[in-house]
């Protein structure tokens, strides 16, 4: 059954009516996107903001498998970006096996280098007037306390 809303921010009664559903599982995806090059997919990305706490439990939790699941039906690569909105730093976790090949062991992306991981996907790279744009500060951020 549906777990209980936990920020109240969603209508509530949806979420309450569900759970009287029985085994009808659902997940709240928080901000899910597509990549996207000609209206042709290029990947799935949920981003987290950096005071996320379930970082931890983040590779178990229900919907990131479900965006897993989809991503590896439809031959996409999938990955959590938990963001900084301060430094635009990104601690990026891949989700499936098509993901970790191109994102690697890389845990920490500096804007630039996501940038550039937006523009690969794509068979692209990013123009000197993009990359002069953006933040290519290496602090990490620390969305649990514990990095």
């Amino acid at each position: 059954m549906a777990a209980k809303e936990i920020l109240g921010l969603r209508d509530w009664r949806l979420s309450d009516r569900h759970r009287l559903y029985g085994p009808c599982y659902m997940s709240d995806i928080d901000f899910l996107v597509a990549e996207y090059t000609n209206c042709q997919p290029k990947a799935l990305v949920e981003y987290k903001h950096c005071n996320f706490s379930a970082v931890n439990t983040l590779l178990d939790n229900p919907g990131v498998r479900v965006v897993q699941s989809l991503a590896d039906r439809a031959s996409l690569p999938a990955w959590t970006a938990i963001y900084d909105p301060d430094s635009w730093v990104f601690k990026v976790f891949a989700v499936n096996a098509a993901a970790r090949a191109i994102i690697g062991s890389q845990v920490y992306f500096t804007e630039v280098e996501y940038v550039c991981l937006l523009h690969q996907i794509r068979g692209a790279t990013p123009g000197p007037e993009i990359l002069a744009a953006l933040n290519s500060t290496t602090n990490p951020i620390e969305p649990d306390g514990t990095d």
